[in-house]
């Protein structure tokens, strides 16, 4: 085990080894004897049912629980802890959660990693605030309907295709979708909380999303972009990432002068850059598909470019 904590004895007792003999039933009696437990952590642990953590005795107050890399596949008894607020079930062979389904007061729910995953009630947790749902492999998004409270929402590393259910989440805030197989996303445009998008590793042609002012964080690193018109409408955008795309031209980003600098150190940015005020535009690689040899850069905006392994002939800087 690599960790079990809720006091000072167990974290002792655990530290070391545990996990080496791959454990499929764990009975420790000192796990029935948690009456103030609100919080109890484990991970890295071979148990396949719930039983095996004699969670029987868990008090009802429990507020927090984290099971993870711990091959579960039950969590039959986990129904029964109704004031559970926070469940983490990462990185397990879980099958079922229709159990979750009497927990009203569970505001977080991750359930990462756990592969063959049925995912069609968690729509029926409307009081959640926070999900995520990453490296599952699902594509159908639709039981997220009714998940009418949430404000962040993670799923990324999956097979993703139609986002649109999301467009019915209108308290989200942040929003993460990355490596999955987004190709349309103009669904968003009515998330009018929505202040972190996070949109890497997709098939994305056109941001057609525009002045959505809670925006702050954009990241479309690694799509197919080459028009950046529709991002100069976010007037508050703070940090904006667009690796390896097909921009050609930066002119449409001369007003966003709330962005911030992005930094690489591999290609010559150091420190006393990170340290300065400057607005700068930094878009990494972002010349490689260049058809002109020219790029106008305003010095209202932007303090910083780097140009380097590109075909630049002349960089011409307008006041």
């Amino acid at each position: 085990m690599k960790k079990v904590f809720y006091n000072q004895k167990m974290i002792m007792k655990y530290r070391k080894d545990v996990i080496a003999n791959n454990l499929s039933i764990f009975n420790d009696e000192s796990l029935t004897d948690i009456e103030f437990v609100e919080n109890l952590g484990v991970t890295q642990l071979l148990i396949k049912w719930c039983s095996g953590l004699m969670l029987n005795n868990v008090p009802q107050n429990m507020a927090e629980l984290t099971i993870s890399n711990c091959a579960l596949q039950s969590i039959d008894i986990i129904g029964d802890l109704d004031q559970l607020q926070l469940l983490d079930l990462s990185n397990n062979n879980i099958l079922r959660v229709e159990v979750l389904t009497k927990l009203n007061n569970l505001k977080t729910l991750v359930l990462n990693d756990n592969i063959n995953i049925s995912l069609q009630q968690v729509g029926q947790l409307v009081q959640l605030r926070e999900l995520s749902l990453d490296s599952i492999g699902f594509s159908e998004i639709q039981f997220l309907d009714q998940l009418t409270n949430l404000q962040f929402l993670s799923m990324n590393q999956n097979k993703i295709t139609n986002i649109s259910s999301i467009s019915l989440l209108k308290q989200l805030e942040k929003l993460y979708l990355s490596e999955n197989q987004i190709s349309e996303i103009s669904s968003l445009q009515t998330l009018k909380k929505l202040t972190t998008l996070i949109l890497n590793k997709n098939i994305i042609y056109n941001f057609d999303l525009y002045n959505i002012a809670s925006l702050i964080s954009l990241e479309l690193n690694d799509n197919f972009l080459t028009n950046l018109h529709p991002i100069s409408s976010l007037k508050n955008l703070q940090v904006l990432l667009l690796d390896n795309n097909n921009i050609t031209e930066i002119y449409p980003l001369r007003n966003l002068t709330s962005l911030q600098a992005e930094f690489d150190r591999t290609f010559g940015c150091g420190n006393e850059f990170q340290q300065s005020q400057c607005y700068i535009c930094y878009i990494r690689r972002f010349l490689t598909h260049f058809q002109t040899t020219i790029v106008y850069y305003y010095t209202k905006f932007i303090e910083f470019i780097v140009i380097k392994t590109n075909i630049l002939k002349l960089l011409q800087k307008i006041k």
